[in-house]
């Protein structure tokens, strides 16, 4: 939300707002949940990343955040995050340790998505660019005529789709 907050609608009354859950100042622009639905990481506007406790409502902040630029994008695989910053950053975190590495990637343009293969590999969707990241270092820059606004994976992470600017889908193999 804008706000700051999560917030619960009431499953017999949507309009209405059953409980939430407080953890940010700003407004949250960017969320991933882990894949058993236990813990819930945001971004904000101001740099913020925040591992909530589904079960509890408890929230923590992770130690290395708050950046100094709105965090764009979040995605998680076991227990390793990838975080996308605004200036063409890209961070990497522990989930268990809730901790973000000081080690940063720069893209090639901003970053508008990104999605993690394995716990070693990130492919992040940028303005006219898809970058492959492994083990913290870019391996590979490639420039597509569109802005990717979206990506995701299949195939146990050797497929990408990359949702276009260009209001197409595309697909695209990892070798």
């Amino acid at each position: 939300s804008l706000s700051g907050k999560i917030n619960f609608l009431d499953p017999n009354n949507p309009s209405s707002v059953d409980k939430f859950y407080w953890g940010h100042n700003k407004g949250i622009v960017s969320a991933t949940l882990t894949k058993d639905k236990k813990i819930l990481i945001t971004g904000s506007f101001d740099g913020n990343i925040n591992f909530w406790e589904m079960d509890t409502g408890k929230c923590r902040p992770f130690i290395g955040s708050p950046f100094s630029s709105q965090v764009t994008a979040i995605s998680i695989h076991g227990d390793s995050l990838t975080v996308a910053l605004i200036g063409k950053i890209v961070r990497f975190g522990s989930i268990s340790k809730c901790e973000i590495s000081p080690e940063s990637v720069t893209s090639a343009d901003e970053i508008l998505s990104v999605v993690m293969l394995d716990q070693a590999t990130s492919i992040i969707g940028c303005v006219r660019f898809i970058e492959l990241i492994r083990d913290k270092k870019k391996l590979h820059t490639l420039s597509v005529s569109y802005d990717v606004l979206s990506l995701d994976c299949y195939g146990e992470g050797s497929k990408i789709i990359a949702c276009g600017s260009d209001n197409k889908v595309h697909f695209y193999s990892i070798d």
